[in-house]
């Protein structure tokens, strides 16, 4: 049973899909972008759509991706701000911005072991500060994350430092990032982020299972690496067709809602690229199928799914101007 009212979103609807139309960074204007071959162009026409990145630019170009990645963080954040300013705290916007937690724990814990200073890896965009986040990191504060930083921590340094495997701190910050965010989801009422986290916990483990595959992983390995929560593609099904001919596999995905995914790949030499592209092209199709809703909270999530989409596709635009790359190759890039 829903736990909200598609009525009480009704304003936020009609003020985000406003806002949408009038600032969203279109495919026809990436492609300009990637034509213009120029920095200083691609600037402008992003601040025709009310990105504000000319400051990034004004200092020279010795270190210029770094301030267009700061200044563009800065626009994704003014997003989640606007529509926490709108509708107020909520469990939409936390469930969105945690993975940005997990991804400042990962920094954390690394930067400990390594002896270094964390500041370069970390991004003011989750839901706890930077500041707050470390020091309960240091502290091992066991109510932070309902007491996740600290179950993560110990767990990642113990096992990274036992293997010698520092891909173990990614794996086990993963696996409960997605604990926590699917936990939550379920908890919150809002089925539709369930069906899209569902997907997107599936969709990441037939990609660890190509991936693995590929890189000549045993099963061991494999088992490991898997997120711990699936919906249509079961763990157990993903386990017994690893060392079957992957003829099998596919035809196994063929029975779910991911078929067309991965329908006319050639099973013999797989384009993981094409394969990543047609994963976002999926998973944006929700993000349309959200924002079809006239209004309610699906409005919210996909307004900020889109943005997020929208800045990692001028990330990727910016970095090919800069640093030369071909346009046609550039394009190709560009998720859906």
């Amino acid at each position: 049973m829903k736990k909200y009212k598609d009525t009480d979103y009704l304003h936020v609807s009609v003020r985000l899909r406003a806002i949408a139309h009038k600032t969203a960074v279109d495919s026809d204007t990436l492609v300009k972008i990637v034509d213009s071959r120029s920095v200083d162009t691609a600037v402008k026409l992003l601040e025709e759509k009310g990105l504000s990145l000319s400051s990034a630019v004004s200092e020279g170009t010795e270190g210029i991706l770094k301030r267009l990645d700061k200044a563009l963080t800065d626009e994704l954040n003014k997003s989640y701000s606007l529509v926490t300013s709108i509708i107020g705290s909520s469990e939409l916007v936390t469930l969105l911005k945690v993975r940005y937690d997990f991804q400042n724990l990962k920094a954390l814990i690394k930067a400990e072991k390594l002896g270094i200073s964390p500041d370069s890896m970390l991004v003011d965009s989750g839901n706890i500060s930077m500041k707050a986040l470390q020091d309960g990191f240091r502290e091992r504060d066991k109510k932070l994350l309902d007491g996740v930083i600290e179950s993560v921590s110990e767990k990642a340094i113990k096992e990274s430092s036992e293997t010698g495997d520092p891909q173990k701190i990614d794996l086990i910050a993963d696996k409960a990032c997605f604990e926590y965010i699917m936990s939550r989801s379920k908890k919150s009422g809002f089925d539709f982020l369930s069906e899209y986290f569902n997907a997107k916990a599936d969709l990441t483990n037939i990609m660890i299972f190509v991936r693995c595959r590929r890189m000549g992983k045993d099963t061991e390995f494999f088992s490991y690496a898997l997120l711990p929560y699936a919906g249509a593609v079961k763990l157990e099904k993903l386990k017994e067709y690893y060392n079957r001919p992957v003829e099998d596999f596919y035809e196994m995905l063929s029975s779910t809602p991911y078929r067309k995914v991965f329908e006319d790949f050639d099973f013999e030499n797989i384009s993981v690229s094409a394969m990543e592209s047609n994963i976002t092209e999926y998973l944006n199709s929700l993000v349309r199928k959200m924002n079809s809703v006239a209004f309610g909270p699906q409005v919210v999530v996909g307004f900020l799914l889109a943005k997020e989409n929208e800045i990692s596709n001028i990330r990727i635009a910016l970095s090919a101007v800069a640093s030369g790359m071909d346009p046609e190759k550039a394009k190709e890039k560009l998720r859906a």
